[in-house]
């Protein structure tokens, strides 16, 4: 509301910023594996599958904590394709 009724001035903006800064200086860090945890309980919540994101357990464990992100985050579908792929080749290979 202050930025809305405030003079559209540089001296008006650089004060705005200044405040920003010292909102999000007292923050939280974002983690990003608990953001994803989030997201994939907003998933289930509405019903969808398509957007869930697998995440190990001991990141799940840990979140709270310390964030562990991968390089590349893998979705649920695509985790559990390739571990059945992974068994299903474990069983042929010990037969």
């Amino acid at each position: 509301m202050k930025m809305v009724a405030s003079e559209n001035t540089n001296a008006a903006a650089k004060s705005f910023q200044i405040q920003r800064l010292e909102i999000e200086s007292i923050e939280p860090p974002d983690f990003a594996v608990l953001n994803l945890l989030v997201h994939n309980q907003l998933c289930q919540a509405v019903g969808s599958t398509d957007g869930i994101v697998h995440i190990a357990l001991w990141r799940r464990a840990l979140c709270q904590w310390k964030d562990f992100p991968p390089k590349k985050w893998q979705s649920l579908e695509k985790y559990e394709a390739e571990k059945s792929r992974s068994t299903k080749a474990e069983l042929q290979a010990s037969t």
